[in-house]
Protein backbone atom coordinates (compact mmCIF):
# COMPACT_ATOMS: atom_id res chain seq x y z
CA UNK A 1 0.00 0.00 0.00
CA UNK A 2 1.44 3.31 -1.09
CA UNK A 3 1.50 6.02 1.51
CA UNK A 4 1.61 9.66 0.52
CA UNK A 5 4.61 11.35 2.06
CA UNK A 6 3.95 14.63 3.85
CA UNK A 7 5.35 17.74 2.17
CA UNK A 8 8.98 18.21 3.12
CA UNK A 9 10.52 21.35 4.55
CA UNK A 10 13.67 22.79 3.03
CA UNK A 11 16.71 24.12 4.85
CA UNK A 12 19.33 26.79 4.17
CA UNK A 13 22.50 27.30 6.20
CA UNK A 14 25.01 30.12 6.15
CA UNK A 15 27.75 31.97 7.96
CA UNK A 16 28.50 35.68 8.22
CA UNK A 17 31.83 37.16 9.29
CA UNK A 18 31.96 40.52 11.06
CA UNK A 19 34.89 42.52 9.61
CA UNK A 20 36.05 45.79 11.20
CA UNK A 21 37.83 48.31 8.95
CA UNK A 22 41.00 48.35 11.10
CA UNK A 23 40.82 45.34 13.40
CA UNK A 24 39.75 42.66 10.95
CA UNK A 25 37.42 39.85 12.01
CA UNK A 26 35.72 40.72 15.29
CA UNK A 27 32.87 38.22 15.24
CA UNK A 28 30.86 35.70 13.28
CA UNK A 29 27.36 34.32 12.96
CA UNK A 30 25.85 31.03 11.86
CA UNK A 31 22.24 30.95 10.69
CA UNK A 32 19.81 28.23 9.64
CA UNK A 33 16.50 28.80 7.86
CA UNK A 34 13.87 26.07 7.81
CA UNK A 35 10.94 26.71 5.47
CA UNK A 36 7.85 24.57 5.92
CA UNK A 37 5.51 23.41 3.13
CA UNK A 38 2.96 26.10 4.07
CA UNK A 39 5.58 28.87 3.71
CA UNK A 40 6.07 29.47 7.42
CA UNK A 41 9.65 29.42 8.62
CA UNK A 42 11.87 29.14 11.67
CA UNK A 43 15.27 30.82 11.76
CA UNK A 44 18.11 30.08 14.17
CA UNK A 45 21.17 32.24 14.71
CA UNK A 46 24.29 31.94 16.86
CA UNK A 47 26.21 35.20 17.11
CA UNK A 48 29.71 35.72 18.54
CA UNK A 49 31.06 39.24 19.15
CA UNK A 50 34.67 38.91 20.34
CA UNK A 51 35.38 42.44 21.56
CA UNK A 52 32.10 42.68 23.47
CA UNK A 53 32.43 39.18 24.91
CA UNK A 54 28.89 38.59 23.68
CA UNK A 55 27.34 35.27 22.71
CA UNK A 56 23.74 35.40 21.46
CA UNK A 57 21.42 32.52 20.56
CA UNK A 58 18.13 33.36 18.85
CA UNK A 59 15.28 31.26 17.45
CA UNK A 60 12.34 32.99 15.82
CA UNK A 61 9.38 31.86 13.71
CA UNK A 62 7.41 33.66 11.03
CA UNK A 63 4.21 33.09 9.10
CA UNK A 64 4.30 32.71 5.32
CA UNK A 65 3.89 36.50 4.99
CA UNK A 66 6.95 37.04 7.25
CA UNK A 67 4.94 38.30 10.23
CA UNK A 68 6.48 37.20 13.55
CA UNK A 69 4.91 34.44 15.65
CA UNK A 70 7.30 33.67 18.50
CA UNK A 71 10.94 33.93 19.50
CA UNK A 72 13.53 32.90 22.06
CA UNK A 73 16.63 34.97 22.89
CA UNK A 74 19.52 34.09 25.19
CA UNK A 75 22.54 36.28 25.98
CA UNK A 76 25.91 35.53 27.56
CA UNK A 77 28.17 38.54 28.17
CA UNK A 78 31.74 38.23 29.42
CA UNK A 79 31.37 34.49 29.70
CA UNK A 80 28.40 34.74 32.05
CA UNK A 81 24.65 34.40 31.66
CA UNK A 82 23.07 37.79 31.04
CA UNK A 83 19.44 37.12 30.23
CA UNK A 84 16.92 34.99 28.35
CA UNK A 85 13.40 35.54 27.13
CA UNK A 86 10.56 33.79 25.34
CA UNK A 87 8.22 35.98 23.30
CA UNK A 88 4.78 35.32 21.82
CA UNK A 89 2.87 37.50 19.35
CA UNK A 90 -0.92 37.17 19.36
CA UNK A 91 -2.34 39.76 17.00
CA UNK A 92 -1.49 43.18 18.43
CA UNK A 93 -0.54 41.76 21.84
CA UNK A 94 3.05 40.76 22.59
CA UNK A 95 3.99 38.79 25.69
CA UNK A 96 7.46 38.23 27.06
CA UNK A 97 8.56 35.81 29.77
CA UNK A 98 12.02 37.03 30.72
CA UNK A 99 14.74 36.29 33.22
CA UNK A 100 17.35 39.05 33.26
CA UNK A 101 20.52 38.95 35.36
CA UNK A 102 19.94 42.58 36.33
CA UNK A 103 16.21 42.64 37.06
CA UNK A 104 15.35 39.01 37.79
CA UNK A 105 12.18 37.43 36.48
CA UNK A 106 9.86 39.67 34.51
CA UNK A 107 6.66 39.24 32.54
CA UNK A 108 5.94 41.88 29.92
CA UNK A 109 2.75 42.41 27.97
CA UNK A 110 2.52 45.08 25.30
CA UNK A 111 -0.82 46.01 23.77
CA UNK A 112 0.11 47.59 20.43
CA UNK A 113 -2.06 49.64 18.08
CA UNK A 114 -1.54 46.99 15.38
CA UNK A 115 0.24 43.63 15.02
CA UNK A 116 4.01 44.12 14.83
CA UNK A 117 5.39 43.67 11.32
CA UNK A 118 8.90 42.84 12.50
CA UNK A 119 10.55 41.21 15.50
CA UNK A 120 14.15 42.32 16.00
CA UNK A 121 16.51 40.35 18.26
CA UNK A 122 19.78 41.66 16.73
CA UNK A 123 21.26 38.80 14.68
CA UNK A 124 22.75 40.34 11.55
CA UNK A 125 20.92 37.72 9.48
CA UNK A 126 17.67 38.81 11.09
CA UNK A 127 18.40 42.46 10.35
CA UNK A 128 18.76 41.63 6.67
CA UNK A 129 15.57 39.53 6.59
CA UNK A 130 13.53 42.43 7.97
CA UNK A 131 13.47 43.75 4.40
CA UNK A 132 11.12 40.89 3.46
CA UNK A 133 8.23 43.07 4.67
CA UNK A 134 9.07 45.79 2.15
CA UNK A 135 6.34 46.14 -0.52
CA UNK A 136 8.26 46.08 -3.78
CA UNK A 137 5.08 46.78 -5.79
CA UNK A 138 4.62 50.14 -4.10
CA UNK A 139 5.83 53.35 -5.71
CA UNK A 140 6.99 54.44 -2.25
CA UNK A 141 10.70 53.63 -1.99
CA UNK A 142 10.80 54.54 1.70
CA UNK A 143 8.49 52.53 3.97
CA UNK A 144 7.98 52.42 7.74
CA UNK A 145 7.08 49.40 9.86
CA UNK A 146 6.02 48.99 13.46
CA UNK A 147 8.10 46.40 15.24
CA UNK A 148 9.49 45.01 18.46
CA UNK A 149 13.13 45.04 19.57
CA UNK A 150 14.75 43.14 22.44
CA UNK A 151 17.50 45.73 23.10
CA UNK A 152 18.08 49.44 22.33
CA UNK A 153 21.86 48.97 22.14
CA UNK A 154 23.64 48.79 18.75
CA UNK A 155 25.09 45.38 19.63
CA UNK A 156 21.86 44.12 21.22
CA UNK A 157 23.78 43.33 24.37
CA UNK A 158 21.19 44.38 26.96
CA UNK A 159 18.08 42.68 28.20
CA UNK A 160 16.44 40.93 26.52
CA UNK A 161 13.46 43.20 27.11
CA UNK A 162 10.59 44.27 24.83
CA UNK A 163 10.61 47.73 23.26
CA UNK A 164 8.25 49.02 20.59
CA UNK A 165 10.06 50.71 17.71
CA UNK A 166 9.45 52.09 14.22
CA UNK A 167 11.75 50.85 11.45
CA UNK A 168 12.33 52.79 8.22
CA UNK A 169 13.67 51.06 5.11
CA UNK A 170 14.59 52.51 1.72
CA UNK A 171 14.88 50.43 -1.45
CA UNK A 172 18.02 51.46 -3.34
CA UNK A 173 17.98 49.02 -6.28
CA UNK A 174 19.43 45.80 -7.65
CA UNK A 175 23.17 45.18 -7.50
CA UNK A 176 25.65 42.40 -8.17
CA UNK A 177 27.77 41.82 -5.07
CA UNK A 178 30.86 39.66 -4.56
CA UNK A 179 31.61 38.30 -1.08
CA UNK A 180 33.69 35.30 0.14
CA UNK A 181 30.73 32.95 -0.48
CA UNK A 182 30.49 33.99 -4.15
CA UNK A 183 28.92 36.54 -6.49
CA UNK A 184 25.18 37.15 -6.14
CA UNK A 185 22.42 39.24 -7.68
CA UNK A 186 21.00 41.20 -4.77
CA UNK A 187 18.51 43.82 -3.72
CA UNK A 188 19.98 46.74 -1.80
CA UNK A 189 18.18 48.49 1.05
CA UNK A 190 19.05 51.24 3.50
CA UNK A 191 17.81 51.02 7.09
CA UNK A 192 17.47 54.53 8.52
CA UNK A 193 17.81 55.55 12.18
CA UNK A 194 17.33 58.82 14.01
CA UNK A 195 20.31 58.38 16.35
CA UNK A 196 22.71 56.24 14.29
CA UNK A 197 24.17 56.09 10.79
CA UNK A 198 22.06 53.99 8.38
CA UNK A 199 22.79 50.33 7.71
CA UNK A 200 23.30 49.28 4.08
CA UNK A 201 21.80 45.84 3.38
CA UNK A 202 22.17 43.52 0.37
CA UNK A 203 19.90 40.43 0.29
CA UNK A 204 19.33 37.61 -2.18
CA UNK A 205 16.29 35.65 -3.34
CA UNK A 206 12.92 34.92 -1.82
CA UNK A 207 14.59 33.81 1.42
CA UNK A 208 16.21 37.25 1.70
CA UNK A 209 19.60 35.71 2.40
CA UNK A 210 21.99 38.24 3.96
CA UNK A 211 24.81 38.67 1.46
CA UNK A 212 26.39 41.84 2.85
CA UNK A 213 25.68 44.55 5.38
CA UNK A 214 27.66 47.73 6.02
CA UNK A 215 27.35 49.89 9.12
CA UNK A 216 29.52 52.99 9.33
CA UNK A 217 28.40 53.42 12.95
CA UNK A 218 30.62 50.46 13.87
CA UNK A 219 33.05 50.78 10.90
CA UNK A 220 32.18 47.21 9.94
CA UNK A 221 31.13 44.99 7.06
CA UNK A 222 29.16 41.78 7.60
CA UNK A 223 29.92 39.33 4.79
CA UNK A 224 28.41 36.02 3.74
CA UNK A 225 31.26 33.51 3.82
CA UNK A 226 29.39 30.18 3.59
CA UNK A 227 26.05 29.16 2.06
CA UNK A 228 24.48 25.74 1.53
CA UNK A 229 21.11 24.07 1.19
CA UNK A 230 17.94 24.63 -0.82
CA UNK A 231 18.18 28.36 -1.50
CA UNK A 232 15.30 30.08 -3.28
Amino acid sequence: MNKTKPPKHRTVRGRLDYIHDQRGETGREWFTITVNADGSRTIRAQCEMDEDGLLRDVIWSLNADWTPVDAYVRLNVGGKFHGAGWFWIDGSEVTGEIFNAGTGRLRQKLALSEPPAIFGAHPVSGDAMKTAKFDRNSADKIQKFQGISTSPLPNGGSGPILTEITMTFEFIGEEEVTVPAGTFQTERFRWHFEQFAPIEIWTMGSDHIPVKLRWDELDSDYLLTELSGDVE
